[in-house]
């Protein structure tokens, strides 16, 4: 039997008293370190830490302390009300570069780890959705697929796919049911409910999507805080990719800058609505047809 990896994989050197951060664990190191997986905006550490253990964590980093501290704080609110995986403390890297003779600063914090493997991504895109849950039983008790299974959930998800005249099915699926604020109960829905006012204001689209500058926005500066009027919500970009479970119920994992957008980003009125979606009046007859056997 292969000899399990010693948790945790790094060791902090320090725990420094940050005026805006709070306690941050400080990590020095000659060499930057190999990443588990990349991201847009970060770089995953595993940190050998178990999943669905709260008390052992991996690490999401970032260039910035102001992405670092705006995606904390986002995901520790989402965790206090179970829809994110639970978060430890703010972390900074001091990484010496030998090559160019220079420190080094990268900034994260400690995040516990949501089962992430293709089979908790599909489960938790059909749970992520009330609607979506009970028409998947429906699909499962018409077709005869066992309740639960990665075969049948597939399938489920396949159908939904189908008859998109063009549209991007798995865009339907995987954003616009999970992500509905129509629909009572989904993430999307219940994560809008949480107010960001107060928490690290990071509106870098322009920046990373655009080929901006940090100079063209003076409150990207650390502390400048989300206000009432900016309208930020987490309301986007649930993807499957960026959906797990966590001891069995459906999170997001990703909270990034992606995810929180203004109040005028509506999906509700795309094409791709889980109730006004093309074909929509052949998927009705479908589902009437399954609930009426």
């Amino acid at each position: 039997m292969p000899k399990s990896k010693t948790y945790p994989r790094f060791k902090h050197d320090r725990i420094d008293n940050h005026p805006i951060l709070g306690k941050v664990k400080v990590f020095t190191f000659k060499k930057y370190p190999s990443p588990d997986d990349d991201g847009c905006q970060t770089s995953f550490f595993r940190n050998n830490a178990a999943i669905n253990n709260a008390k052992q964590f991996g690490f999401k980093m970032f260039n910035t302390s102001i992405e670092a501290l705006a995606a904390y704080q986002r995901q520790s609110l989402a965790a206090d009300e179970g829809l994110a995986p639970p978060v430890g403390k703010m972390i900074r890297w001091i990484i010496q570069d030998t090559h160019r003779g220079r420190m080094v600063n990268r900034w994260g914090y400690e995040t516990a780890l949501a089962d992430t493997t293709p089979a908790a991504r599909v489960k938790a895109t059909i749970l992520g959705c009330p609607r979506l849950t009970n028409d998947y039983a429906a699909y499962v008790r018409v077709h005869g697929l066992k309740q639960g299974s990665v075969a049948s959930m597939e399938s489920f998800l396949n159908y939904m796919e189908q008859d998109s005249d063009g549209v991007d099915g798995r865009y339907f699926s995987q954003f616009s049911a999970i992500s509905n604020t129509n629909i009572a109960g989904s993430l999307r829905m219940r994560l809008m409910n949480i107010s960001l006012v107060g928490t690290q204001y990071d509106n870098i689209t322009a920046i990373y999507d655009d080929g901006a500058q940090w100079s063209d926005n003076p409150r990207l500066r650390l502390g400048q805080t989300v206000t009432e009027r900016d309208e930020y919500y987490m309301s986007n970009d649930m993807h499957r990719g960026n959906l797990g479970l966590w001891k069995g119920e459906p999170v997001v994992i990703d909270f990034g800058y992606h995810i929180a957008v203004p109040e005028y980003r509506d999906y509700d009125n795309v094409v791709t609505d889980y109730n006004v979606a093309v074909d929509s009046a052949t998927r009705a007859e479908r589902w009437q047809a399954w609930v009426n056997n």
